[in-house]
């Protein structure tokens, strides 16, 4: 620490120095302190003085508390010695401050200068002495132990000992007493061997790394640690290896050692002997050193170190260098395709590619070795733009390949390595040089001779050449010249390689000029006439740039060439212009056309000049004029309303050559719509020759006058509608929604009906939506699709693709119309026959109403019919039959189609099957909509059906069906039952039935199970005799095997009674028969009769009026005539004998209350009683007499008891 002195003399103030300012300024007070020994103070002095004031007090003060003070009377300076007492209070106040900071062995405190007075002083002279003494027990690991182990490494033994210099160095005075107490060794290892691998005389930061080997020999313990030490003069690094694998441990300056990545420590072991190899190698970091150690220790387990293994380089003197870290550039080489640049090379082509190869190594040393990737960086300048630079190289080199500038001018090239890592460089890692780069190359400029030319022979022609350069002209320049009469070897009559021979040219007088003239005599009289010579130039400029423009000996690539000829003028025939495809009235634009135009000219195609054909040569504006160029071969023209596709002059035998003489210029070009239509007014082409020497020859061919038209149209005639379905009408189309179709039509110009060779956009309107379709060679086409929604849409067209003076001549009246049908032919209605009847085995004609909205397709309209058996569903017969409409109206509702269907093939005996007709209709509308069936049902389903006439018994009942001979009936008292069963059929037949008894409690029995055949429309009776065996409310019920039923009247069956003599005598013969055969035997049995009639007529109606007899009676007449009521009696129509009983007064009363008509009243007191008589309700009644009971008939015909 800076605040502590001398070793056991402390002579510093707390700024580390021996002398302090102190300044009491404006408020006179000021304070330094500095640190003292707080033990064994010897003596304690200091001085001040005032350098600008006064000094009026001092304090010195420990812990703040004031140890001494003095006061003055405006001194100036004073030096305390602090006499015996005050020493000792400084001593104790020292010894008991608890905060002291220890340094060298000793502990200090800090003590205060307080300083009363005015202006700048300042304080020195401190001296506070104290003993100190400091014990060192310096291990094995110690820099004193390993300093000493590495001199013994060095010295010789005298007497088994080394005697070992230690120097003690003080910066002041003083006096030293040192004790060696005790040393410790150990003879544990030893070292046998030590060596450097490839070992170089001085040490560089490069790529190579350094392997140092060392054989230990070890008699006790084992290795632990191998220990690399290097030292230089003010840098001590230090790495500790462990021999067992693990991460190596760094001392000191150890990061500028780098160890191997993954081999830096190698250990083999052999009984005692262990051989370590430690690889390494110095970063750039460490300073040039002219001495440097390296050195291997072994570090056993038991703590014990080696004696180092050491190997240096360099001189302790000085006199050589050990380690070397400045970067230099050994060497700048540039090579280009022509090989190394000397050194004095001045001119470089621009733009060439240029291999420059860069040697980077270190200052003094020839090694090849050179910095690690990374550790530096080495960079080309072109000027202060840097180009390029790298941070690794290929061993000591970088190699790289740069272009030369595009520029004209001076070049500073500059190449330069920089340190990245600490290394240093000399003056030599910065390469200059200076180019020109030269970015013009040497060219032809002018020739006084024409590409192709004619000259008059002269054995000294003379032939002027222009060349162009920068910055000073080529001068190995030589013509190589061809000379027909002398160099064509192969009588090809042209130039060909190898038949040129070198002339030499005649230099210019300023070389550094920017244009050269230079001069090529020939002698050429020695040629015929048509005789021809060529020219080319060969050579360089300085840079090394090839001449341009000179021409090749490639045939056609000379420089020039002229044939010996005199000149002649151009000439034109009458006749020389010509159309392709004939005379050409209209003219359209956009549409290409060639023409030809003939010319002579003596000295061939190369001295004509110009040759124009101007196709509108009256017109002022525009006169639509062409120009062919000999050199280019192209046409050009400055007109904005012609195109020109392209020309070639012609000669004889197909493209001319520079020396034909007969020519023709073929032409194609287009004109723009731009183009004015000029109406009636027609233009008219000519032609105009002249060549180089202004000679001068033109014609027009007023025969061939044209007008322009840029008129096209889409005519309706030319437009056709092609349809995935539906049906093309005379106005457009019929069509299903969604559906595709196809449009197609032509493109023409209205004047000459002729199709555009270009493609011309078409625009179609269709459903609001615009469609643009290209034309080629003016046909067109293109699908569309059909709203989902039905409709009549129009369908619109137009020229799309005209500009300019175009017009768009078509006809805006022209439209198809698409009528977008959805719905197929719906049936409405069967007009015949009615539907529901019966049809026979005849003609009919079927008549159908259908609703169509687009439009049916008559044609496509079948009537498809069969007959089915009901039963089994085979068909019997069946057709199908085209169908006609009736009217010309083939859209709208009610549209009736009919056809006939004849059914007079089907026989009498299939007439006996039931059989139904069924019908539908298949077809379309003019949209491909299939029709559809009834009730708008899916298109296939039926139209309507009807039965057959179906030959077959039909048996029925009616409600009076069942009838009763006898209505009141006792148990087992017989009544016959009969039962008319109704064959209503076409057929005769007979059927089951069974007759069975229903009584009132629900159950039934089965009397009978009759079969009954009836003709076809007869009457069946089934007849049997029923008696109840059970008394109640009972009916007889008959069901047949159709399901068909019917039932008798109830009856109320009652318990059986003893019967009269009446009965007995007659049993159920009918009385009035009875009677009739007492009248005959009268005169037998009158007084049997007499009797027999008292007694009915006490016995009540049915002794006398036997009810049965009466019912018959009934049942008879109902069947006589159906239109008499069921059991209606006609009182006046009744024979009563002469004896019936009047009506009682008690029948009257009850009729009377029941609301009964009695016919006996009615008729007259003499009238005999009924037994049923019609009430005001319109009911039959029967009244009991003898039980006092009423009996009615309901509407179903059944006997009821009136409760």
């Amino acid at each position: 620490d800076s605040r502590v002195g001398s070793w056991g003399w402390q002579d510093r103030f707390q700024n580390g120095e021996d002398i302090i300012s102190v300044n009491p300024g404006i408020s006179g007070s000021a304070s330094t302190k500095a640190w003292i020994p707080r033990d064994d103070i010897q003596s304690f002095s200091f001085g001040i003085m005032a350098e600008t004031g006064t000094l009026s007090a001092l304090f010195v003060k420990v812990g703040g508390q004031t140890i001494a003070n003095w006061s003055y009377d405006l001194a100036k300076s004073d030096y305390i010695i602090f006499n015996e007492t005050q020493l000792e209070d400084l001593q104790f106040a020292a010894t008991n401050t608890a905060s002291s900071v220890g340094f060298l062995g000793a502990s200090f405190i800090e003590v205060e200068f307080e300083v009363i007075g005015s202006g700048g002083m300042k304080m020195g002279g401190l001296s506070a002495p104290y003993p100190i003494s400091m014990d060192i027990d310096a291990d094995e690991q110690s820099s004193f132990v390993l300093g000493i182990n590495n001199a013994r490494s060095t010295l010789t033994d005298t007497a088994g000992q080394h005697l070992i210099p230690i120097e003690f160095i003080s910066d002041t005075i003083g006096s030293l007493s040192v004790t060696l107490t005790g040393v410790n060794a150990s003879s544990d290892v030893t070292i046998s061997e030590s060596y450097m691998a490839d070992s170089v005389a001085v040490l560089t930061p490069s790529q190579s790394w350094h392997s140092m080997h060392t054989s230990f020999t070890v008699s006790s313990s084992s290795a632990a640690l191998a220990r690399l030490d290097v030292v230089g003069m003010d840098t001590h690094a230090t790495w500790l290896l462990p021999t067992g694998g693990g991460t190596p441990i760094g001392q000191g300056d150890s990061h500028l050692i780098e160890l191997h990545p993954d081999s830096w420590l190698t250990v083999t072991e052999s009984g005692d002997d262990v051989d370590v190899v430690i690889k390494f190698r110095i970063e750039p970091g460490w300073d040039d050193e002219t001495y440097l150690t390296a050195s291997t220790r072994m570090v056993l387990s038991n703590g014990v170190i080696s004696i180092p293994a050491t190997h240096s380089w360099g001189a302790v003197g000085g006199e050589s260098i050990a380690y070397e870290n400045d970067l230099e550039l050994k060497s700048v080489t540039f090579t280009t395709p022509m090989g190394e640049l000397p050194s004095d090379e001045y001119y470089l082509p621009a733009g060439q590619q240029l291999d420059i190869s860069v040697d980077v190594g270190f200052e003094g040393i020839d090694s090849g070795e050179s910095f690690v990737a990374g550790e530096a960086i080495v960079e080309l300048f072109h000027g202060n733009t840097l180009v390029a630079n790298t941070t690794s190289l290929d061993g000591d080199t970088w190699n790289f390949t740069d272009v030369v500038p595009f520029t004209n001018g001076i070049l500073d090239w500059k190449i330069e390595v920089t340190p990245l890592n600490g290394s240093g460089t000399t003056s030599e890692a910065v390469f200059e040089r200076v180019f020109f780069a030269d970015s013009v190359s040497p060219s032809v400029y002018w020739s006084n001779v024409a590409p192709y030319d004619h000259r008059t022979p002269s054995s000294t022609q003379t032939i002027q050449l222009q060349i162009t350069d920068q910055p000073i002209l080529p001068s190995n320049v030589e013509a190589m010249v061809w000379r027909e009469w002398a160099n064509d070897y192969d009588f090809s009559g042209m130039p060909n390689p190898g038949e040129f021979v070198p002339f030499s040219l005649l230099m210019p007088n300023d070389m550094t000029a920017l244009v050269g003239q230079y001069t090529l005599l020939i002698d050429d009289a020695g040629g015929s006439t048509g005789d021809k010579v060529a020219v080319y130039l060969t050579g360089s400029d300085a840079a090394g740039h090839p001449l341009e423009d000179n021409g090749t000996d490639e045939e056609g690539k000379h420089l020039f060439m002229y044939q010996l000829n005199a000149d002649g003028p151009p000439s034109i025939a009458s006749n020389s212009f010509s159309w392709d495809g004939g005379k050409k009235n209209w003219l359209h634009p956009q549409m290409e056309y060639a023409f030809e135009v003939s010319m002579s000219e003596p000295n061939g195609g190369s001295d004509l000049s110009t040759v124009t054909v101007e196709l509108a040569s009256k017109q002022g504006s525009d006169k639509l004029p062409i120009s062919w160029d000999f050199y280019t071969g192209n046409c050009t023209t400055t007109s904005t309303h012609l195109i020109v596709n392209d020309c070639e002059m012609m000669g004889t035998n197909g493209p001319a050559d520079p020396y034909e003489t007969e020519l023709t210029l073929r032409i194609e070009f287009h004109l723009a719509w731009t183009l004015p239509d000029l109406g009636d007014t027609r233009r008219e082409p000519s032609l105009t020759v002249a060549d180089r020497a202004g000679q001068i020859a033109t014609k027009s061919f007023p025969e061939l006058r044209w007008r322009f038209s840029a008129e096209m149209a889409v005519p309706v005639e030319t437009v056709a509608l092609y349809l995935n379905q539906g049906s093309i009408v005379s106005d457009g189309a019929r069509m299903a929604p969604s559906s595709t179709f196809e449009v197609g039509g032509e493109v023409l110009f209205i004047e000459t009906s002729t199709k555009p060779t270009f493609d011309c956009n078409v625009e179609l309107i269709f459903n609001g939506q615009s469609t643009i379709v290209n034309s080629v060679n003016g046909l067109w086409s293109t699908g569309l699709q059909a709203p989902a929604t039905s409709g009549k849409i129009a369908l619109t067209w137009g020229v799309n693709c005209i500009t300019g003076q175009g017009v768009d001549a078509t006809d805006q009246s022209s439209v198809l119309w698409i009528r977008i049908d959805g719905t197929g032919p719906e049936p409405v209605e069967i007009l015949n026959p009615r539907p529901g009847s019966e049809l026979k085995a005849e003609v009919y004609e079927v008549r159908v109403a259908l609703d169509e909205e687009g439009g049916l397709d008559v044609d496509s309209l079948q009537l498809v019919w069969w007959v089915e058996d009901a039963e089994t569903g085979d068909y019997l017969r069946n057709g199908v039959e085209s169908m006609s409409l009736e009217g010309d109206e083939i859209d709208g509702l009610q549209l009736e189609v009919y056809a006939q269907v004849d059914l007079s093939d089907i026989t009498t005996s299939m007439l006996e099957r039931e059989m139904i007709l069924f019908i539908k209709i298949d077809g379309r509308d003019l949209a491909d909509n299939d029709v559809l069936g009834m009730g708008a049902t899916p298109a296939g389903s039926l139209v309507g059906q009807w039965d057959l006439e179906w030959l077959k018994p039909e048996f029925s009942l009616d409600a009076s069906s069942v009838s009763y001979t006898r209505l009141l009936v006792e148990v087992d008292q017989s009544t016959s039952v009969k039962v008319l069963v109704n064959n209503v059929g076409t057929l005769d037949g007979n059927i089951d039935a069974i007759v069975s008894v229903t009584r009132i409690d629900g159950s039934t029995e089965v009397i009978q199970r009759p079969n009954v055949e009836i003709p076809a429309g007869g009457v069946g009776l089934i007849s049997l005799d029923w008696a109840p065996t059970t008394r109640g409310i009972q009916w007889i019920e008959v069901e047949l095997d159709n399901g068909e039923t019917a039932k008798g009247p109830t009856i109320d069956v009652r318990p059986a009674r003893d019967q009269s003599f009446t009965e007995k005598l007659f049993g159920d013969v009918n009385p009035i028969i009875g009677s009739a055969v007492l009248l005959i035997v009268i005169s037998i049995i009158v007084t049997a009769l007499l009797w027999a009639k008292k007694a009915t007529t006490r016995r009540g109606s049915r002794s006398q009026h036997d009810w049965d007899e009466y019912s018959s009676e009934i049942e008879d007449d109902e069947y006589e005539d159906e239109d008499d009521g069921y059991g209606q009696l006609d009182s006046s129509e009744k024979d009563y004998s002469a004896g019936s009983i009047a009506p009682a007064a008690s029948l009257s009363a009850a009729a009377s209350a029941l609301g009964v008509t009695d016919s006996a009243q009615s008729g007259g007191s003499d009238t005999e009683e009924s037994e049923w008589v019609k009430g005001a309700d319109g009911y039959w009644w029967y009244h009991d007499k003898a039980t006092d009971e009423w009996w009615y008939k309901n509407e179903d015909g059944e006997i009821v008891q009136f409760s």
